[in-house]
């Protein structure tokens, strides 16, 4: 997360979203040039304004202009919805595509990101959208980590290596640890790491250290709740996940062959 953005969280979580909301007006204003920093900045403004139900749709347009590597999750499902608003459905297929392949749990994060509304609006629609992912399967037939046990061992790999890159690089760790797959966080390092990836399982480690030494993982709500009553820890969180976002790793070969072993 950029420093604009940093800032303008701080804001929101004080209640102060119309300052929030001026700070990075005013960083688009003074930054003409593309960059990851201003389009991180144009989808918080569509957060906020969203939030605020104020006119939003020259952020819509910018990002729609924008590389969709660079573009969170949820900012690809707001922006197949306005195509889908204004009949663009061809291309509105093809961010509901990308959301759905980007995220372990498309429900649930819709849920956490507050456009539960609009997904359950086009769910229905879905099949038409896109073909379902066949590693979907494993997602499924372990009720969304809530079953682990059903699985394979091949399959929990993959399950919860993809989950956790998913997890992280949409809703950050915080999202992570609301999710059942962070149960099984330790082994998902050890996972990672067997993989051959070098930064994800370091920060995950990382992320898990910051907990009471032998912290129990197995009861996510008492997780977020240590996580609600220790904000020195999601601050150190947002420090760990800068460090994934600026990564070079080449994360995406690593899951491809977990997701090939398991086909």
């Amino acid at each position: 997360m950029y420093k604009s953005a940093i800032k303008a969280e701080m804001l929101y979580d004080e209640g102060k979203i119309n300052d929030a909301i001026e700070l990075l007006e005013k960083y688009v204003s003074s930054h003409r040039k593309n960059n990851d920093e201003l389009i991180q900045v144009h989808e918080y403004l569509l957060r906020y304004k969203k939030e605020l139900k104020l006119d939003y749709i020259a952020h819509i347009d910018f990002l729609l202009s924008c590389d969709t590597d660079e573009i969170f999750s949820d900012t690809i499902f707001n922006l197949g919805y306005a195509l889908m608003k204004k009949g663009e459905t061809e291309k509105a297929s093809e961010y509901f595509s990308l959301f759905c392949e980007r995220v372990a749990d498309p429900e649930h994060h819709a849920e956490i990101f507050g456009f539960l509304g609009e997904w359950e609006e086009i769910k229905p629609m879905l099949g038409t959208f896109s073909e379902k992912d066949e590693t979907m399967d494993i997602y499924e037939k372990s009720n969304y980590g809530e079953n682990i046990e059903v699985l394979t061992e091949a399959e929990k790999e993959c399950l919860l290596c993809v989950s956790f890159v998913e997890e992280v690089n949409s809703g950050g760790l915080e999202g992570y640890f609301s999710t059942e797959y962070s149960k099984y966080c330790t082994e998902t390092a050890a996972y990672l790491e067997k993989n051959k990836s070098v930064i994800y399982p370091e920060i995950l480690r990382k992320a898990i250290a910051l907990f009471p030494a032998n912290f129990d993982f197995s009861d996510v709500d008492a997780t977020g709740e240590y996580l609600e009553e220790h904000e020195d820890v999601l601050e150190k969180f947002e420090a760990l996940e800068t460090q994934i976002y600026e990564s070079t790793e080449d994360i995406d070969s690593i899951l491809e062959n977990l997701e090939e072993q398991i086909k």
